[in-house]
């Protein structure tokens, strides 16, 4: 059994998962306009990249899923911590964990244009490898997905500094504000209010990459 703990300041209760319901609305949206891109320029890197976005989008799923369970849980017993929940619960917070990294993990492979096969795999086991401890951890899941944004704004900042486009700066403010919101939710534990800060930099985060790629599409 796994114990799961309420996030946020009492308030907030209900407004993160709706939150999470419209910043997976928006990856939904992202996943459409990539594909609908890809048929215009006849690009299958932009399949990729919708790819990427579709595992994000179902990993928002299986946590308001979650989150959903959870409530449900919370107004029963009427506690503040939520123990030896169902294993159905549990299920659906490793899909979670596991579909949200996969997402990330393609974006990267996307991004830096990593072809090896060799290299490739590498760089699967060894995400799958920490991203199986997440799912048991959720520290361990911030500090992945951490890194794999990092990876993405570092390789998006050059692609900024390169082109110097609207569109260029624009990806990169979009990634910036996903790794930011990664960031608080990791210091959601020395104060309730990052895990606020988090919900409302992701979901920005979010929009400003769509607002982007719908421009692209546009051009």
């Amino acid at each position: 059994m796994v114990r799961i703990l309420l996030h946020g300041p009492q308030w907030f209760f209900g407004v993160d998962a709706m939150m999470e319901v419209i910043a997976g609305i928006v990856a939904l949206l992202i996943v459409l306009a990539s594909y609908r891109y890809m048929r215009m320029a006849k690009d299958p890197r932009y399949g990729a990249l919708g790819g990427g976005f579709l595992l994000i989008f179902i990993g928002f799923v299986s946590q308001v899923i979650s989150t959903i369970l959870i409530y449900q849980q919370f107004r029963t017993s009427g506690a503040q911590t939520v123990m030896d929940i169902s294993n159905t619960l549990f299920v659906g917070h490793a899909a979670q964990v596991l579909f949200f990294v996969s997402g990330l993990l393609v974006l990267v492979l996307w991004a830096l244009k990593i072809n090896d096969k060799m290299h490739k795999a590498f760089v699967i086991t060894l995400t799958t490898f920490v991203a199986v401890l997440g799912v048991l951890n959720p520290v361990i899941f911030h500090l992945l997905s951490l890194a794999l944004l990092l990876f993405l704004c570092a390789k998006f900042f050059l692609n900024a500094i390169e082109h110097d486009t609207v569109s260029s700066w624009g990806v990169l403010s979009g990634f910036s504000l996903l790794t930011l919101a990664r960031l608080a939710f990791l210091l959601e534990p020395l104060n309730a209010q990052w895990y606020v800060g988090g919900h409302a930099a992701q979901l920005i985060g979010y929009i400003l990459l769509l607002i982007v790629l719908i421009q692209v599409v546009r051009k």
